[in-house]
């Protein structure tokens, strides 16, 4: 956003203070040829010896830098005066600007008024005449190359040696750059320099910060340089947004993660932020971020249980089925783990069992269960888990299935052939199987042979072999 801004003029002395200069001479001189005439000062002292002055009231220069000089006079030219003052007539005044000491106890000026320090270091200039009118002068002053020494108070003194002249205007000013506030940063108010233009060192707004302090450019014309941009410029803090040059707090269920000068956001689903200026949202109550997670995303929950858990038994593996659960706690994420509840064990607690696929991690909605014990009463406990069940405290949802485990299918061999003496050739019937025992291509049958009983120690052509088959 731009905003015009436009300088500041500080009058130190004006055309209405013309009356409060006062008349001085030297020492050891009972009267001064300045006097007042319609608030005008007027001197025509002309063949004498002595010098006039003029003084203006104490100026408090405060910051100022360059001054700006604005001045009326006219001096009469020495041939339309008599002839009697012959030599002793001059057609020049003398300017002055006279540094006043300071009292100490007060940083206040000393007023006294003493013209042996009028002296070349502190003349701005010589006026001349230019025939019988009014002439206007202007000049600017460098304060910072004709006093190095800082001063605070100064008078302006008029001096006169022979002139017949009056002063009819006398205005001192300086001028600044105003207070400014751009692109997030502060520039305070700041006299003027003499020279062209120099850069000034600001402030970061509050609710901003920048890696280094922002430098603008004042003119001397007490205008900044717009042409110019703001080096080094501020952006807003975390937790702070942009409102045109300025940067105001996060409102509540609001935040903002970065630097920058962009808006605050809202609070993802199922957080607020509870404090003006947050740089992130908090999760509700009973909802969590995952460990890692950044505080930008939502926040969510454990999902669930499992719904409608269902099973098929086949002899001693099972087939364990389930539903999505109804709620999945905000996230997409889901898996499932299994636990059997009455496998013989040790530790009371529940352990992951052998099944395809892995018990600890389950992505599909089934599992096959093995190596089971025939004619058993089984207890499992499916539970549904997402990435925020690792979160310390969490309570996890699950259901519970109990199945009895059946006989495996009976075979029966129907021919068994002896092969190169030490091999023997089996053959059997598939098994009868009933609804008991489905099977399909991507579920077939599997045989094992679990235990062989010798007739005698020694395996020979003759000797007789029993075999269990599963």
């Amino acid at each position: 956003m731009f905003c015009l801004v436009f300088s500041e003029v500080v009058k130190l002395l004006d055309d209405t203070d013309l009356k409060r200069w006062t008349p001085e001479a030297v020492t050891g001189r009972t009267r001064n040829g300045f006097i007042f005439n319609d608030s005008i000062p007027r001197v025509c002292d002309v063949g004498n010896d002595y010098k006039n002055f003029l003084v203006s009231p104490i100026v408090d220069l405060g910051k100022s830098r360059a001054l700006w000089l604005s001045m009326t006079y006219l001096i009469t030219p020495c041939d339309q005066l008599s002839l009697q003052y012959g030599p002793k007539c001059t057609e020049t005044l003398n300017l002055y600007l006279l540094p006043l000491e300071t009292n100490n106890n007060f940083n206040s000026p000393v007023a006294e008024f003493n013209y042996n320090k009028l002296d070349a270091s502190n003349k701005i200039a010589t006026l001349s005449t230019r025939g019988d009118i009014f002439v206007p002068f202007t000049t600017q002053l460098d304060l910072d190359r004709q006093f190095p020494q800082k001063i605070q108070f100064a008078r302006f003194v008029i001096e006169d040696f022979g002139t017949c002249s009056q002063i009819k205007s006398f205005t001192a000013s300086f001028r600044q750059c105003p207070q400014v506030v751009k692109a997030q940063s502060n520039f305070t108010r700041t006299s003027a320099p003499f020279v062209p233009k120099e850069s000034v060192t600001g402030t970061c707004v509050a609710g901003a910060e920048g890696k280094y302090p922002p430098t603008y450019s004042c003119k001397s014309d007490g205008e900044w340089d717009q042409s110019e941009p703001i080096l080094d410029f501020c952006q807003c803090k975390i937790g702070y947004q942009q409102n045109g040059d300025n940067c105001e707090p996060c409102p509540l269920r609001q935040y903002k993660e970065e630097r920058g000068n962009r808006r605050c956001k809202p609070c993802p689903e199922h957080s607020r932020s509870t404090e003006w200026g947050s740089a992130f949202c908090r999760c509700d109550p009973h909802f969590y971020r995952a460990p890692g997670e950044p505080n930008y995303l939502p926040c969510g929950g454990p999902p669930s249980q499992p719904r409608n858990l269902s099973y098929v038994v086949r002899g001693t593996h099972v087939t364990i089925t389930w539903q999505r659960p109804e709620n999945d706690g905000g996230r997409s994420e889901i898996f499932y783990s299994i636990q059997c509840a009455t496998c013989k064990q040790t530790d009371p607690k529940y352990l992951p069992v052998y099944s395809v696929p892995d018990s600890s991690e389950i992505r599909a909605l089934s599992v096959n269960v093995t190596n089971l014990e025939p004619h058993t009463d089984y207890m499992f406990q499916v539970t549904t888990k997402n990435a925020i069940s690792s979160v310390p405290g969490i309570q996890t949802s699950y259901e519970m299935v109990k199945f009895k485990t059946a006989e495996n299918p009976k075979i029966e061999i129907t021919h068994a052939t002896v092969l190169d003496g030490d091999s023997v050739l089996l053959r059997w019937q598939p098994p009868m199987l009933g609804m008991q025992y489905p099977t399909s291509p991507n579920n077939p049958l599997e045989y094992r042979i679990l235990r062989v009983f010798r007739r005698a120690t020694d395996l020979c052509p003759n000797n007789q072999q029993s075999f269990m088959f599963k």
